[in-house]
């Protein structure tokens, strides 16, 4: 298995679990505030979308931590400016 495999393979789990844990404040509605259940699924929205961007971005991030890209290439300017 190589590193990026695992990574999508934690993601996926992270994803899964965060499904589950929705589905228990669905289930324990009756014993959570709305309150709180509202801000665990943002929470758990907001962590989703930041491990899907770490596995995107991983080969960029793993070459910045090793030194390899000091400072990242400079964005092309955008067609017709």
């Amino acid at each position: 298995m190589t590193v990026a495999q695992v990574r999508k393979a934690i993601v996926a789990g992270v994803s899964a679990a965060s499904i589950l844990a929705v589905s228990a404040l669905e289930v324990g509605a009756e014993w959570i505030s709305e309150d709180v259940s509202a801000w665990v699924s943002g929470a758990i929205a907001v962590v989703g979308a930041i491990g899907v961007y770490l596995v995107r971005n991983a080969p960029i991030i793993d070459k910045i931590g090793t030194g390899e890209i000091v400072n990242p290439p400079p964005t092309p300017p955008a067609a017709g400016s």
